[in-house]
């Protein structure tokens, strides 16, 4: 399925290579997760997601 740009309904290319988003919570504590990017073929637009965001939310 192919994933089309919000901006100008062009295609979208899933990058090859893994990111790190790291970011401190609330309580003080640092998180981390893995993101993958998109980018757009036509106008360069660029999406980048958490693989697993839920690494961030804080443990009850």
């Amino acid at each position: 399925m192919m994933k089309s740009c919000p901006k100008c309904s062009g295609e979208m290319l899933e990058t090859k290579n893994k990111g790190i988003f790291i970011a401190r919570r609330n309580d003080g504590l640092i998180g981390e997760t893995e993101t993958v990017k998109y980018m757009c073929r036509e106008c360069g637009y660029i999406e980048e997601y958490a693989v697993n965001p839920f690494y961030l939310k804080r443990r009850e």
